[in-house]
């Protein structure tokens, strides 16, 4: 598959990242689409099963850690720690504290898991609300579970439906233009909102799409409500805003929920 290549929002592109990929993705997201149901009911599962499902999903991401992250085990190694001290909730407080500093100082082949080559794997960027974005490698599949399903399970929780527009922030330029293929079915559509652009471009791209769903950092609605403000618009009014990323006070939800007269 030399030379082609897939195109996700915000990712880095690995040479060898071929059109294979894209009906993995697509089969794989189509199948994990039915599953959710399942996924979203374990909410609902005793306390006592809830913790056994996670401390034996805790013992697989240590040991996969430990094994195949060079990183982590020379860090555990530091501190005297290895898998075996780590096998109930209760041990994670035995992990050493990392700082985002020094993991972001950290050459990419030290932190992603060695046992799975960067030509299966996209590299996508974080918000960089903490201060400082950071790219992060993913396979296919750990993209589906990571970003897309977490993001449906989300937006069903908040009364989202599935052919509701979505007006959605963000920071990657690469996912102007880029839908999923579900959006070609009605489901979700969205049009992006680059943070990098003017709050007055916001209202022109949110006048022609009329969503029903804004979704976004507190800080970037906020911008958008004080521009709709200063030009006195009106008709721009989505049934749902859902924010993310950084804590909503109770004084920024009131002036969303104002602005926006959604809840």
């Amino acid at each position: 598959m030399a030379g082609h290549t897939v195109r996700r929002p915000g990712h880095e592109r690995f040479p060898g990242v071929g059109k294979s990929v894209r009906s993995v993705i697509l089969e794989r997201d189509i199948r994990h689409l039915f599953r959710l149901p399942a996924i979203e009911r374990r909410q609902w599962w005793p306390p006592s099963r809830l913790r056994a499902h996670q401390e034996d999903r805790l013992r697989a991401l240590v040991k996969q850690a430990w094994e195949h992250v060079p990183f982590y085990r020379n860090l555990w190694e530091q501190h005297g720690v290895s898998p075996t001290d780590i096998r109930t909730l209760d041990d994670l407080g035995r992990l050493p504290v990392l700082p985002s500093a020094l993991f972001r100082s950290q050459d990419r082949d030290r932190i992603r898991s060695n046992d799975r080559p960067l030509t299966r794997c996209y590299a996508k960027r974080t918000s960089g609300s903490t201060g400082k974005a950071f790219s992060i490698v993913y396979e296919p599949f750990d993209y589906f579970v990571v970003v897309k399903a977490a993001s449906a399970r989300f937006r069903r929780a908040h009364g989202v439906r599935l052919a509701d527009r979505i007006a959605r922030f963000s920071p990657e330029p690469e996912a102007v233009g880029d839908h999923a293929w579900y959006e070609r079915l009605g489901i979700w559509r969205t049009e992006i909102l680059p943070t990098a652009a003017t709050p007055h471009a916001w209202v022109r791209q949110l006048r022609a799409f009329r969503p029903d769903v804004i979704a976004g950092m507190p800080h970037s609605i906020l911008a958008l409500v004080d521009q709709m403000n200063a030009e006195r618009v009106e008709g721009i009014q989505p049934r749902l805003v859902t924010t993310s990323g950084t804590v909503l006070t109770p004084h920024d939800r009131h002036a969303i929920e104002s602005g926006l007269h959604a809840r």
